[in-house]
């Protein structure tokens, strides 16, 4: 496992096109500035749960077979063509910026296996899910 839990990043991260073969950790890592993971390859799960983006975060183009974001912070994040293999976990995602939603694009996003890609507790008020289909998708009851 590659463990960055609870690591301070606290310049420009770039693991563009990074290949990730097994488990990562970045549960309670808190990014300061930008994130790139843009291309970037999980081939196990990644695990961001808790962790805090204080600036945008790249996730366009990656590959994820699985993926925890549960609690995860963002001010905002790119999605645009991510292909998610199997269970995805947004749960109670929230915004680093006060009184305000995070802002996720999900443009053109590849839920291979939607009904284990999971939304609860969220305002997604500020969240595009354009060209992607969410048919099957899992939305609590409680995501504005």
């Amino acid at each position: 496992m590659l463990d960055f839990s609870g690591a301070k990043f606290t310049e420009y991260v770039d693991f563009t096109g990074a290949q990730f073969t097994k488990r990562a950790g970045f549960s309670g890592a808190k990014f300061t500035k930008r994130a790139g993971f843009s291309g970037a390859k999980f081939n196990d799960e990644a695990n961001f749960s808790g962790a805090k983006f204080n600036d945008e975060a790249n996730f366009s183009g990656a590959y994820v077979k699985e993926a925890v974001f549960t609690q995860a912070q963002f001010k905002e994040a790119d999605f645009y063509k991510t292909q998610f293999v199997e269970n995805a976990d947004f749960s109670e995602i929230k915004s680093t910026v006060e009184k305000a939603h995070p802002h996720l694009d999900f443009h053109n996003v590849q839920f291979d296996d939607p009904e284990h890609i999971t939304f609860l507790n969220d305002n997604l008020s500020e969240v595009s899910f354009v060209n992607t289909d969410i048919t099957r998708v899992r939305f609590g009851e409680d995501v504005v």
